[in-house]
């Protein structure tokens, strides 16, 4: 079983292999969604400064399943719980 905290590590990992253009980090706030980890994610220069010229738009959530640490990119195109 896959705790917060590995989840959070292993979608950071995801995260960092997936998007190379710019520096991403996790939203300080973890969505436990029944058998996932759900990981809002945006810009670091979003998080450090609050400017919505460097919000993501239409980026959904990476989910992490318990049971395996399995990662899915979300899209932000409808809920998450629709998707999982």
């Amino acid at each position: 079983m896959i705790d917060e905290n590995e989840a959070r590590d292993i979608a950071q990992r995801s995260l960092d292999a997936k998007v190379t253009s710019e520096p991403m980090m996790l939203d300080p706030v973890t969505i436990e969604y029944g058998e996932f980890w759900v990981f809002p994610f945006n810009s670091v220069q979003y998080y450090e400064t609050n400017d919505l010229d460097f919000v993501l738009v239409g980026a959904g959530p990476i989910a992490v399943a318990k049971s395996d640490g399995s990662v899915r990119f979300l899209s932000g195109s409808t809920p998450f719980e629709e998707q999982l």
